[in-house]
């Protein structure tokens, strides 16, 4: 019998993956944290010093914003987002020892979400994805290597100017580094949303940046 098949592979999620080739501009950002951490603003643990939330709105980190949010509004360009403008709702860092990891979670009220190492390299402790797919959460079978049904979280390896750009629902962690007690692992991480309109009746909200 003579048949015709099909296949489609459906919502697919796009995490976007940019490598700055001179990353002399991660050290000017690296002094400015250490500044931060030695003047003690923000919180810090044994483990972690995270910084104010704010940082996009510090005088010393304007230059990157700008940087930030041209890579971004590449990526908006990509998935077709209608809208005026993008604005950047909150910006923080955290420099880590290799033992501190970061729980699976989600950045809330926001539009895209990204994070850009200012110090790692291979040993400093992969970022994971976790697959969104609710649906497959309910039976776990064997799965041949391959498989695009067997993993569960997609890893990328951190590297010093690299910058990874994502939808904020996506659920990610991070896991433990395995680097000298003398060094860091040191990444920032930042919310776009856009300002625009939505046109549905159904879900109508207007984001701006007031």
């Amino acid at each position: 019998m003579i048949t015709k098949k099909y296949v489609e592979y459906l919502y697919a999620t796009p995490i976007h993956t940019i490598d700055f080739l001179d990353t002399n501009f991660c050290d000017d950002i690296k002094h400015h944290l250490k500044n931060l951490q030695k003047n003690n603003i923000g919180r810090d643990d044994v483990l972690c010093f995270i910084t104010p939330d704010d940082l996009h709105k510090r005088t010393e980190f304007l230059n990157l914003n700008e940087i930030l949010l041209k890579e971004t509004n590449k990526v908006l360009n990509e998935i077709g987002l209608i809208r005026e403008d993008i604005f950047i709702t909150s910006m923080w860092a955290n420099i880590s020892k290799a033992d501190n990891r970061h729980a699976t979670h989600l950045h809330a009220n926001s539009l895209y979400s990204g994070v850009l190492y200012i110090e790692a390299d291979e040993r400093s402790g992969n970022i994971g994805f976790k697959d969104p797919r609710i649906a497959k959460e309910m039976l776990d079978f064997n799965w041949k290597d391959d498989s695009i049904f067997k993993h569960r979280t997609i890893e990328f390896e951190p590297k010093k100017g690299r910058l990874i750009l994502f939808p904020s629902w996506m659920y990610h962690g991070t896991k433990r580094g395995k680097f000298n007690i003398n060094e860091d692992r040191i990444s920032l991480s930042f919310n776009v949303l856009p300002k625009s309109e939505s046109k549905s009746f159904s879900r109508t909200a207007i984001f701006t940046n007031k």
